[in-house]
Protein backbone atom coordinates (compact mmCIF):
# COMPACT_ATOMS: atom_id res chain seq x y z
CA UNK A 1 0.00 0.00 0.00
CA UNK A 2 2.85 2.38 0.87
CA UNK A 3 4.44 1.74 -2.54
CA UNK A 4 1.24 2.73 -4.35
CA UNK A 5 0.77 5.99 -2.44
CA UNK A 6 3.62 7.92 -4.17
CA UNK A 7 2.33 6.78 -7.58
CA UNK A 8 -1.18 7.84 -6.67
CA UNK A 9 0.02 11.28 -5.53
CA UNK A 10 2.07 11.69 -8.71
CA UNK A 11 -0.98 10.69 -10.77
CA UNK A 12 -3.15 13.31 -9.02
CA UNK A 13 -0.49 16.00 -9.54
CA UNK A 14 -0.21 15.09 -13.20
CA UNK A 15 -3.98 15.35 -13.66
CA UNK A 16 -4.02 18.75 -11.95
CA UNK A 17 -1.16 20.02 -14.10
CA UNK A 18 -2.88 18.92 -17.31
CA UNK A 19 -6.24 20.36 -16.28
CA UNK A 20 -4.69 23.72 -15.34
CA UNK A 21 -2.84 24.01 -18.63
CA UNK A 22 -5.98 23.07 -20.55
CA UNK A 23 -8.01 25.82 -18.84
CA UNK A 24 -5.42 28.38 -19.92
CA UNK A 25 -5.66 27.20 -23.51
CA UNK A 26 -9.47 27.28 -23.33
CA UNK A 27 -9.35 30.84 -22.01
CA UNK A 28 -7.12 31.89 -24.92
CA UNK A 29 -9.49 30.27 -27.41
CA UNK A 30 -12.46 31.98 -25.78
CA UNK A 31 -10.73 35.38 -26.03
CA UNK A 32 -9.95 34.74 -29.69
CA UNK A 33 -13.55 33.75 -30.43
CA UNK A 34 -14.87 36.86 -28.66
CA UNK A 35 -12.54 39.06 -30.70
CA UNK A 36 -13.78 37.42 -33.90
CA UNK A 37 -17.41 37.95 -32.84
CA UNK A 38 -16.71 41.64 -32.20
CA UNK A 39 -15.21 41.94 -35.67
CA UNK A 40 -18.22 40.19 -37.18
CA UNK A 41 -20.57 42.45 -35.24
CA UNK A 42 -18.87 45.55 -36.60
CA UNK A 43 -18.95 44.19 -40.12
CA UNK A 44 -22.62 43.21 -39.75
CA UNK A 45 -23.54 46.66 -38.50
CA UNK A 46 -21.79 48.23 -41.49
CA UNK A 47 -23.54 45.96 -43.97
CA UNK A 48 -26.91 46.65 -42.34
CA UNK A 49 -26.35 50.39 -42.70
CA UNK A 50 -25.53 49.93 -46.39
CA UNK A 51 -28.78 48.06 -47.06
CA UNK A 52 -31.68 50.14 -48.23
CA UNK A 53 -34.19 50.32 -45.42
CA UNK A 54 -37.85 49.92 -46.36
CA UNK A 55 -40.04 52.92 -45.68
CA UNK A 56 -42.21 52.32 -42.60
CA UNK A 57 -45.94 52.15 -43.17
CA UNK A 58 -47.48 55.36 -41.79
CA UNK A 59 -50.10 54.68 -39.13
CA UNK A 60 -48.81 51.21 -38.26
CA UNK A 61 -46.88 50.40 -35.09
CA UNK A 62 -46.25 46.70 -34.29
CA UNK A 63 -47.64 45.58 -30.92
CA UNK A 64 -46.17 42.07 -30.82
CA UNK A 65 -49.58 40.41 -31.09
CA UNK A 66 -49.69 38.83 -34.56
CA UNK A 67 -53.48 38.96 -34.95
CA UNK A 68 -53.76 42.59 -33.88
CA UNK A 69 -50.72 43.55 -35.95
CA UNK A 70 -52.18 41.92 -39.08
CA UNK A 71 -55.45 43.83 -38.69
CA UNK A 72 -53.68 47.13 -37.93
CA UNK A 73 -51.30 46.63 -40.87
CA UNK A 74 -54.17 46.00 -43.30
CA UNK A 75 -56.05 49.05 -41.99
CA UNK A 76 -52.97 51.32 -42.22
CA UNK A 77 -52.23 50.08 -45.73
CA UNK A 78 -55.82 50.72 -46.84
CA UNK A 79 -55.84 54.18 -45.24
CA UNK A 80 -52.58 55.10 -46.95
CA UNK A 81 -53.90 53.91 -50.31
CA UNK A 82 -57.18 55.84 -49.96
CA UNK A 83 -55.76 59.05 -48.44
CA UNK A 84 -52.37 59.39 -50.16
CA UNK A 85 -52.01 57.41 -53.41
CA UNK A 86 -48.57 58.91 -54.15
CA UNK A 87 -47.36 58.05 -50.65
CA UNK A 88 -48.70 54.53 -51.09
CA UNK A 89 -46.84 54.21 -54.40
CA UNK A 90 -43.58 55.36 -52.76
CA UNK A 91 -44.11 52.94 -49.86
CA UNK A 92 -44.85 50.03 -52.24
CA UNK A 93 -41.70 50.76 -54.26
CA UNK A 94 -39.58 50.78 -51.09
CA UNK A 95 -41.00 47.37 -50.18
CA UNK A 96 -40.23 45.99 -53.64
CA UNK A 97 -36.62 47.15 -53.52
CA UNK A 98 -36.03 45.20 -50.33
CA UNK A 99 -37.90 42.08 -51.46
CA UNK A 100 -36.01 41.91 -54.76
CA UNK A 101 -32.64 41.61 -53.03
CA UNK A 102 -31.34 38.07 -53.18
CA UNK A 103 -30.64 36.05 -50.08
CA UNK A 104 -26.91 36.12 -50.77
CA UNK A 105 -26.96 39.94 -50.92
CA UNK A 106 -28.63 40.00 -47.51
CA UNK A 107 -26.16 37.48 -46.10
CA UNK A 108 -28.80 34.78 -45.62
CA UNK A 109 -27.61 31.27 -46.45
CA UNK A 110 -29.70 29.67 -49.22
CA UNK A 111 -31.42 26.48 -48.17
CA UNK A 112 -31.97 23.92 -50.91
CA UNK A 113 -35.14 21.86 -50.54
CA UNK A 114 -34.84 18.28 -51.71
CA UNK A 115 -38.01 16.86 -53.29
CA UNK A 116 -38.35 13.14 -53.99
CA UNK A 117 -39.11 12.47 -57.65
CA UNK A 118 -42.20 10.45 -56.72
CA UNK A 119 -43.63 13.53 -54.94
CA UNK A 120 -42.57 15.86 -57.76
CA UNK A 121 -44.51 13.82 -60.33
CA UNK A 122 -47.73 14.16 -58.29
CA UNK A 123 -47.50 17.96 -57.88
CA UNK A 124 -49.79 20.34 -59.79
CA UNK A 125 -48.28 21.75 -62.99
CA UNK A 126 -48.04 25.29 -61.60
CA UNK A 127 -45.93 24.06 -58.67
CA UNK A 128 -43.70 22.03 -61.01
CA UNK A 129 -43.14 25.14 -63.14
CA UNK A 130 -42.16 27.13 -60.06
CA UNK A 131 -39.72 24.41 -58.93
CA UNK A 132 -38.22 24.17 -62.42
CA UNK A 133 -37.81 27.94 -62.57
CA UNK A 134 -35.85 28.00 -59.27
CA UNK A 135 -33.12 25.34 -59.45
CA UNK A 136 -31.12 27.28 -56.85
CA UNK A 137 -33.86 26.52 -54.26
CA UNK A 138 -35.03 23.01 -55.19
CA UNK A 139 -33.35 19.70 -55.99
CA UNK A 140 -35.22 16.68 -57.33
CA UNK A 141 -33.83 13.44 -55.86
CA UNK A 142 -34.59 9.84 -56.76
Amino acid sequence: MRKKLPFFIMYILLILAVSCSKKTADTNQTATKEAQKEGNTVMSAESVEKQKEPMPLPGFTPTGNNEVDAANYAKAKEDLYNNDPEGFKAWAESQESVSTQSASELGIPVQITEIPYSDYVNLPQARKDYIDAHPELFKIVK
